[in-house]
């Protein structure tokens, strides 16, 4: 190809009549070649059909005698019957087999074609003897064509050579000649001599197109010294005006750009060029061209308005294609304008990138705020309801611990009631509303223990493979950690669920460098604990990847998933300020890396505040009740009642307060709900620490942003409960307290 290339260089740089005569004389080349190759194909396929009808004839003629010969074992008669055979210069080889093997042979067996032999079986009186395979060629046929075309095709090239040379002086004398005159006179040409006129000195005196070329071309001559002297006076006076519009355009923010009735640009500024993919002089450019597929239709609409005079102007907003290939918002402002009767459309366009990424991270903390709230608002009321469930289930199933099957059932509402509780949980972590309980810690052991539970609960379809290389603390809730890895560990899985795959867990220490910079960070020099989770599944498109950290938002089917996962991941992470990134192809999976800040001091593991398991849950003291949920009351009522102690129950605070004030030493504990109408369970807490210190009080929640765990043992309150809570646990606080009231 490059050799090609460079003949067909060489021949442009010929003059027009050498380069005529050597595409003929190419073209005349071309065919003969062509013609003689299809003649000779023909021809060689015609002996080779000859061959084969003499092969055939063979069979009449040589097969039936030979049998004979070779049945009464006249070897002489055979092998001169072969040598006749052979006498024929298409036949080489000869081959007669009986029982498989060789019995006769003549010719040159090196110099048979494949494909070119004939098998014949040698029949005599019916009884098969051996067969004869006969051997011809082609060569002699080949060698006498190849000559025969070589002599014809060499006459024929001879014929053609004479033919172009002829042309190449017929042109060069008709069509070269003038031809270079006329480029001669055009070279004398300038602005300041533009008189002299131009004619061919020639010795035919018949006009013919030649002598049209040159009239048009003094012609031209003179329209362009008349044009010029009427212009160059008006060109003067544009060039102050031209310079001064150029650079007001140029210092619009946005693009500019002039259009005329056919949508072609006739005018833009310098960011028109930066910013858009047309071309540095976009003159007469279509602007369709430049504008999304998508939006066509609806630019089309309001241009037809437009120059329609439906319209003066009119705003949009559009995607225009920048010069590396991405549609960008632009909000277009443009109006008609008519000049000299003619219909033009201005156009300034704002590029809006960033009022849109504002506008959606806008979008996006209001929606977050607005699901926190709803979450904090649901909380309570639904926490409420599970601790019913909890305690009537709990009783229930103490009351009838001999059936198994009601057992089971219970069992069942019990599970459900603690997912629920969990779901609670993650709704309330990704808004940021849950309780914490930070200490240093080993990732690694909470690692460890999530992947046992993973294994269990994985199918065997996808691997997963583990790699631990870190021993190092980080300072977080444990539930926290535990709630990133599974629910980046399930994701991973969900996304490998139909096809199987590998689940890769990897934990390192890593040195971050003042260099370096982490995920939607600035660079934060330090150690870190990196936490890698990539699987091998179906991966996500870019659009999908902008929206998996939004609650809610899932792409398995409905009913398949909360959708909460990956919110609760981001929640967590966000809060705590640590880092994560994300990288996924669409089929080539995805991976999930956590950046822990590494806590270096020495790792003190907190005091329970609750008893040990065997701690005697029964007492005989008088515990105080108070909740404005019925349900709740009945059931830590009967609960306690069946455990030994006296209750008595509340609505709510006021009449609780009063009740305690008129005999401040009947109760031994309270327990108090801390959402109530007229007085809360804080406010009452106080009012009583007030009266009496030394007495316990439990403050339960389903949530309120107003307390914690921290406030409420700042002010004295001796417990704090997050609602639901179970039985047992609820026993053991309670013994808990009264025990070391005591102490």
């Amino acid at each position: 190809m490059k050799n090609l290339k460079k003949i067909i260089d060489l021949i442009r740089a010929y003059p027009l009549s050498t380069k005529i005569v050597v595409y003929i004389f190419g073209f005349a080349f071309c065919s003969t070649i062509i013609a003689s190759l299809a003649h000779l194909f023909v021809a060689y396929n015609m002996e080779k059909s000859r061959i084969w009808s003499k092969l055939d004839n063979l069979e009449k003629e040589q097969i039936e005698l030979l049998t004979s010969n070779l049945w009464t074992y006249n070897t002489k008669a055979v092998e001169i019957q072969m040598s006749g055979i052979l006498s024929n210069r298409d036949f080489i080889y000869i081959e007669i087999r009986t029982d498989g093997k060789v019995e006769y042979s003549a010719g040159k067996k090196d110099l048979m074609e494949k494909g070119l032999e004939k098998t014949y079986p040698l029949v005599y009186q019916g009884k098969t003897i051996g067969e004869i395979t006969i051997y011809a060629t082609t060569r002699h046929i080949k060698d006498r064509l190849f000559m025969l075309t070589a002599g014809s095709l060499t006459a024929q090239l001879f014929g053609i050579f004479l033919t172009c040379l002829f042309l190449v002086l017929l042109l060069y004398r008709m069509l070269s000649r003038p031809v270079f005159q006329m480029l001669e006179f055009t070279n004398t040409i300038k602005l300041d001599n533009l008189d002299s006129e131009f004619s061919l000195d020639r010795k035919n005196k018949k006009p013919d197109e030649i002598d049209a070329v040159i009239n048009a071309l003094d012609a031209m001559r003179k329209r362009l010294k008349t044009d010029i002297e009427e212009k160059e006076g008006i060109r003067k006076e544009l060039i102050s005006e031209q310079t001064f519009s150029d650079k007001v355009i140029n210092s619009l923010p946005g693009i500019f750009f002039v259009l005329d009735e056919h949508r072609r640009i006739i005018r833009h500024n310098r960011q028109f060029y930066e910013q858009t993919s047309g071309p540095e002089e976009a003159l007469n450019f279509d602007i369709f061209k430049l504008i999304d597929n998508r939006d066509h239709e609806k630019l089309e609409a309001v241009f037809q308005k437009v120059f329609s005079h439906d319209e003066q102007r009119f705003s949009l907003e559009v995607l225009i294609i920048n010069p590396e290939s991405a549609s960008i918002p632009y909000f277009l402002n443009c109006s008609r304008l008519i000049l000299q009767g003619q219909d033009f459309l201005i156009g300034i366009g704002t590029d809006l990138r960033d009022r849109k990424k504002m506008e959606s991270e806008l979008q996006q903390a209001q929606k977050m705020e607005s699901i926190g709230t709803l979450a904090g608002g649901i909380a309570h009321d639904f926490n409420n309801i599970l601790s019913a469930i909890f305690g009537y289930t709990e009783l229930a199933n103490g009351l009838y611990p001999d059936n198994p099957k009601l057992s089971g059932y219970l069992q069942n509402i019990l599970n459900a009631a603690v997912r629920a509780k969990e779901l609670v949980r993650q709704i309330l972590t990704f808004s940021r509303k849950n309780e914490q309980e930070m200490v240093p810690l080993k990732v690694s052991l909470i690692v460890k223990e999530t992947l046992k539970l993973l294994r269990s609960s994985i199918p065997t379809t996808i691997e997963i493979q583990s790699k631990i290389d870190s021993e190092k603390q980080t300072v977080s809730d444990p539930t926290q950690i535990h709630q990133i890895i599974m629910n980046l560990c399930t994701n991973a899985y969900q996304a490998m669920q139909e096809t199987g795959g590998t689940l890769s867990i990897w934990l390192r220490d890593i040195e971050v460098n003042e260099e370096e910079t982490l995920p939607g960070s600035e660079p934060v020099p330090g150690d870190y604990i990196l936490l890698e989770v990539t699987d091998t599944g179906c991966g996500m498109t870019p659009d999908v990847m902008e929206k998996i950290f939004e609650p809610y938002f899932t792409t398995k089917e409905t009913g398949s998933g909360t959708g909460l996962g990956l919110a609760v991941v981001h929640g967590i992470i966000k809060r705590n300020n640590w880092y994560l990134s994300v990288s996924s192809n669409p089929g080539s999976g995805s991976s999930f890396k956590v950046y822990f800040p590494v806590f270096k001091k020495p790792y003190e593991p907190p005091v329970e505040s609750v008893g040990s398991e065997n701690a005697c849950l029964t007492g005989h003291e008088h515990v105080m009740i108070v909740d404005d949920e019925k349900s709740i009351r009945d059931a830590v009522k009967i609960i306690l009642e069946n455990n030994g102690y006296t209750v008595s129950e509340y609505d709510n605070g006021a009449s609780a307060l009063e009740c305690f004030i008129q005999n401040p030493r009947k109760f031994d504990l309270i327990i108090t709900d801390m959402t109530m109408p007229k007085m809360t369970g804080y406010q009452l807490g106080l009012s009583i620490l007030s009266v009496r210190q030394d007495l316990p009080i439990i403050l339960c929640t389903g949530f309120n942003e107003t307390i914690s765990r921290e406030k409420s043992k700042n002010a004295g309150f001796a417990g704090f409960l997050q609602k639901p809570v179970e039985s047992q646990k609820l026993l053991k606080e309670i013994r808990y307290h009264l025990d070391r009231m005591r102490s």
